[in-house]
């Protein structure tokens, strides 16, 4: 008889003038930010606007060219970008948004070199999903899905609002808050998609070419369940009021005030997003250690119960009880396979971890590099809207008497 379990106990163990009057209370205002060319460089002349014709907000783009161009250095044969959020449905309670996943790509697994499908926010969690569950025991690193806790995402936001946004009571309606959210899971669903599409193995997965091709509805994956349309529009509300609570409404004459509140969210939102998504590396990085963990203690039960069989013949020997050495040997050449196979697996994921993180790390050098450079843009959008500003008061400011 065999002693002990043939099967490993450990196999089910659970990311910006001249001629000014000298005596001008603001002229040395003015020369201490000269917008000359031989100061700042060749620079077009900044168009003057009124206050009141002054736009109020700079719309903050959540996609960047730089993400373009770090794809077109890497030589990514495929680039997604996901566009035009829409209403599926009728009624609060079936009603859900769906993204538009439009693909480009010359890769020949591909039937054609451009197309788009409607996917919704469950369709990408069941994508990482299956991704995990074929990849992962193998030592991959599958980039995190991004939260499906709406409470996590929403409650983060700073939630001001510019004066074409408010009500006439003064309140914050909860229409400019649910396109934000909308939005920045947009790019984030984005930032998934092509961080799956610039991994080598990943990347021409079949799960992953039918879920950016077929026109049909994805199976629903199990572990996807988000809130329904009521529900969310439920929570925003009571986020809404709850955060009223805590803020004052601003003086609609103060477009300056607006834009450094408007550029503190746009910082904040930039460089909270980034280390989100390391967070989320982090936590995908845990998972293949622990798979590897696993590996390693499989082997080792191996080798423990190879060691008990080689004992046990030792014995059987001693006691000169041949049926006994038979088995003993048997089992001893069954073991030995088993802990030749257990080394050379955990040999394996241990070189496929070691260049899952290479692979991360340099495309995490490139996602900080996008990050800074888009950090860079907005401050420097906001910045010229500023000048426009103050251009536009400066006239009022000197007629001051």
């Amino acid at each position: 008889m065999s002693e002990g379990p043939d099967t490993p106990p450990f196999s089910t163990v659970d990311i910006n003038n001249d001629g000014r009057d000298d005596e001008d209370l603001f002229a040395s205002a003015v020369q201490e930010v000269s917008l000359d060319p031989e100061v700042n460089g060749a620079r077009e002349d900044l168009e003057k606007v009124s206050i009141s014709d002054a736009p109020p907000s700079i719309t903050t783009t959540l996609s960047s060219p730089v993400l373009e161009e770090i794809a077109t250095e890497r030589a990514n044969n495929i680039i997604i970008t996901i566009t035009e959020p829409q209403k599926i449905g009728e009624g609060m309670m079936s009603s859900y948004v769906a993204y538009r996943v439009l693909t480009k790509t010359n890769m020949p697994i591909f039937s054609k070199h451009e197309f788009a499908v409607l996917r919704r926010f469950s369709d990408f969690l069941g994508l990482h999903e299956k991704l995990t569950e074929k990849y992962l025991r193998s030592g991959r690193i599958i980039p995190p899905a991004p939260e499906k806790s709406i409470v996590a995402g929403t409650t983060k936001l700073k939630m001001t609002s510019t004066p074409s946004t408010e009500s006439a009571n003064g309140s914050t309606p909860t229409g400019g808050v649910q396109s934000q959210f909308v939005e920045r899971r947009r790019a984030a669903l984005e930032r998934f998609v092509n961080r799956v599409a610039q991994h080598p193995v990943l990347s021409i997965d079949p799960d992953f070419r039918e879920f950016l091709e077929s026109e049909a509805e994805l199976p629903k994956a199990t572990s996807t369940s988000a809130l329904s349309g009521a529900g969310v529009l439920r929570l925003f509300n009571k986020v809404g009021e709850t955060v009223n609570k805590f803020t004052y409404r601003m003086d609609e004459a103060d477009p300056i005030e607006h834009l450094r509140l408007e550029q503190s969210n746009t910082d904040f939102y930039v460089l909270a997003e980034h280390i989100k998504d390391y967070l989320g590396l982090i936590g995908a990085i845990k998972d293949v250690f622990h798979e590897r963990v696993k590996v390693f203690q499989n082997w080792q039960h191996a080798q423990m119960q190879l060691t008990k069989r080689r004992e046990n013949k030792a014995k059987a020997e001693l006691a000169n009880r041949p049926e006994k050495i038979e088995q003993a040997s048997n089992e001893i050449i069954e073991w030995e396979a088993k802990v030749e196979r257990g080394q050379q697996e955990f040999d394996t994921i241990s070189r496929v971890i070691k260049k899952e993180i290479e692979r991360w790390d340099e495309l995490r050098q490139d996602e900080l590099r996008a990050a800074l450079l888009r950090y860079l843009e907005e401050h420097m959008k906001h910045q010229a809207q500023a000048i426009r500003y103050w251009d536009a008061f400066l006239p009022e400011a000197r007629a001051i008497k």
